[in-house]
């Protein structure tokens, strides 16, 4: 069980409790700071509320999730949306934005188009680029396409941080990333969660492999009740992991989440 103070250290990088909102009238979260990523343009004025509301407490992701990239592709106008919320937020992240290969459309029951996921994608990437915003990356099952698309990029068409959140990739792609010329390897981080990460057996191989800088967690929660115990749960794994105390688990990717978003103690 851990401390009541160590929630004081908990950072979670990547939720949704926005999907939710009528559990954030009252924010009762212990944990410290929370970062709920818009997936599409219907929940930004959401996520931009929760910030507002708790300026202390939330930094706001904007952004279009590959499962909605097709309801953006044919009309531009979101463009210009997501601008407005990322100059509204001085530390806005742009995300949840990504490429997902196994996805199904819940109506259709097809496959979300990858071409479509990877043009939505690569605009939302310069984008943060260009702004000097980091990002937050969900990739499942299309990590060898993500890579591809990275070394084809110059130094200075990266964002200044990217988060690969709730990571499922293999061991082979993290040595490749962080392998990336011209320091460009040293801006990835890379979150765990226990709702995607705790369920899958490479986890300890891929902890192990990333120095301990670079790692994040987060409970990737859709309601604000889930995140502290979810937070626990993934501080608790890491630190069975590295073989050390949850405080200091907590301590380590606090400090490493403040770095990500460029914030002071």
């Amino acid at each position: 069980m851990s401390t009541p103070d160590i929630f004081n250290q908990f950072f979670d990088v990547h939720s949704h409790i926005h999907d939710h909102p009528e559990h954030l009238e009252v924010f009762n979260m212990k944990t410290k700071w929370n970062c709920p990523m818009g997936t599409r343009p219907s929940d930004w004025e959401l996520v931009h509320e929760a910030a507002m509301k708790n300026p202390n407490r939330v930094i706001p992701g904007f952004g279009v999730h590959p499962w909605y990239a097709h309801e953006v592709a044919e009309n531009d106008q979101w463009k210009d949306t997501l601008k407005e919320y990322l100059e509204k937020h001085e530390k806005a992240v742009l995300g949840e934005i990504g490429l997902d290969k196994i996805a199904t459309n819940p109506v259709s029951k097809e496959r979300y188009d990858l071409p479509t996921q990877l043009e939505i994608f690569k605009y939302q990437f310069s984008l943060a680029a260009s702004l000097n915003r980091v990002v937050s990356v969900h990739c499942v099952q299309a990590h060898g396409y993500l890579l591809e698309y990275l070394r084809q990029l110059k130094p200075d068409q990266f964002p200044p941080k990217i988060m690969l959140h709730s990571y499922s990739g293999s061991h082979e792609i993290i040595k490749a990333v962080l392998k990336l010329p011209k320091k460009v390897g040293s801006r990835f981080y890379f979150s765990f969660s226990k709702l995607v990460n705790l369920r899958t057996k490479k986890l300890t191989d891929n902890i192990l492999m990333i120095p301990k800088n670079r790692i994040l967690i987060e409970s990737d929660a859709n309601t604000l009740e889930m995140v502290d115990q979810v937070m626990e749960d993934i501080c608790i794994a890491l630190g069975e992991i590295w073989g050390c105390e949850n405080t200091e688990v907590a301590e380590i990717t606090f400090k490493n989440s403040l770095e990500f978003f460029g914030l002071e103690e």
